[in-house]
């Protein structure tokens, strides 16, 4: 708060960038003080974003550690380069952070924009490709049979009208409870027997698609059951075990 000229007093907000992500308030300092703690790291940033679906997701912005130039020629595809950092970086938080304070997205940078007084400008920071606003003659429509059964069933968990079939599941905003009300519905109206990691391993319509003719098996009737079963439970909000305030 702050004394105005009359007398009264104007509330400016937190100043220390707590978020509320998913009913579990977040300091996004704590995230980037883990970050820091990677190698691959050189400086990084998490910030809240609203996501196409409409919730605050979590955005880490990433400096990565200078590598040797003759290393990086020879590792051939550039834009491989930053996936590879992105995957390595989310599963090292995964394995120190709860659930809920692993970004959404990450955004590799050259160096982070600073203000004047060499802070950093967190107004600068670039939109994840995902969050920005996609022309509806641009999305990716469905092809195979998979595809266009999957496509309703993340329209609908991730409350979204529109999905491109190579959007990112977790860069659209989804979670884990999301991820796994999806598998139960595929268990159940696809009667696959699809693990929950499938879909960290495969974050797009398209790949999922894929990935269900090669590695799902059909399930037994007495196993189409219990999926069924399980499908209907499936919470359809986050869980009462996190704490909200």
């Amino acid at each position: 708060m702050r004394y105005l000229p009359d007398g009264s007093l104007e509330f400016l907000g937190r100043t220390d960038h707590q978020v509320k992500i998913r009913g579990c308030r977040i300091e996004p300092n704590e995230i980037e003080t883990v970050l820091w703690q990677s190698p691959e790291v050189k400086d990084a940033v998490v910030v809240a974003v609203d996501a196409p679906s409409g919730h605050k997701q979590l955005v880490a912005y990433v400096v990565a550690t200078k590598r040797d130039p003759e290393n990086a020629a020879e590792s051939g595809d550039k834009e491989a380069q930053p996936k590879a950092l992105i995957l390595a970086l989310r599963h090292f938080l995964q394995q120190k952070c709860p659930d809920y304070m692993v970004p959404a997205a990450f955004v590799i940078l050259d160096a982070m924009p600073l203000t004047p007084n060499g802070k950093i400008d967190r107004q600068a920071l670039p939109l994840p490709e995902t969050s920005r606003t996609t022309p509806a003659h641009s999305l990716k429509f469905p092809q195979t049979p998979e595809e266009k059964r999957l496509l309703p069933i993340w329209c609908q968990v991730l409350s979204m009208e529109a999905i491109s079939i190579d959007d990112n599941f977790f860069e659209l905003g989804g979670h884990s409870l999301q991820a796994m009300q999806i598998v139960s519905r595929v268990s159940a109206e696809l009667h696959r027997d699809m693990p929950v990691h499938a879909l960290f391993l495969h974050p797009t319509i398209e790949a999922l698609a894929q990935a269900l003719r090669t590695f799902s098996r059909p399930l037994s009737p007495a196993d189409r059951m219990g999926v069924d079963t399980m499908a209907d439970k499936a919470p359809m909000q986050p869980s009462s075990s996190f704490t909200t305030f």
